[in-house]
C-alpha cells in the first residue's frame, strides 16, 4: 500500500495522509484486478474460489470495485 502511488492518491484525495494509518488499521490496496484473476465463474475452481469470497462477505463482482480494504485478521 505505501509503494502503490494510485493508493497514496486514492488516500490522499480524503484527507488520510498518515503512514502510521495503513499500518494502525493494516490498509491494504486493490487494483480492480481480482475479478479478472479468478478462474471462470462457470468452472469448479471459479465457483469454489467465488463461493469462498462470498461466505467472507466479498462477491467477486464487489471485489473488483473496491479501492481500499482493510484486511481483518482473526
Amino acid at each position: 500500500m505505501r509503494d502503490t502511488p494510485d493508493a497514496k492518491r486514492y488516500l490522499e484525495k480524503r484527507g488520510l495522509r498518515s503512514a502510521e494509518l495503513v499500518e494502525r488499521f493494516k490498509l491494504g490496496f486493490s487494483d480492480r484486478m481480482l475479478g479478472p484473476a479468478l478462474p471462470d465463474k462457470n468452472r469448479l475452481a471459479g465457483a469454489q474460489v467465488r463461493g469462498q469470497l462470498e461466505r467472507l462477505g466479498i462477491s467477486a463482482r464487489a471485489a473488483t470495485n473496491i479501492c481500499a480494504v482493510r484486511w481483518l485478521s482473526r
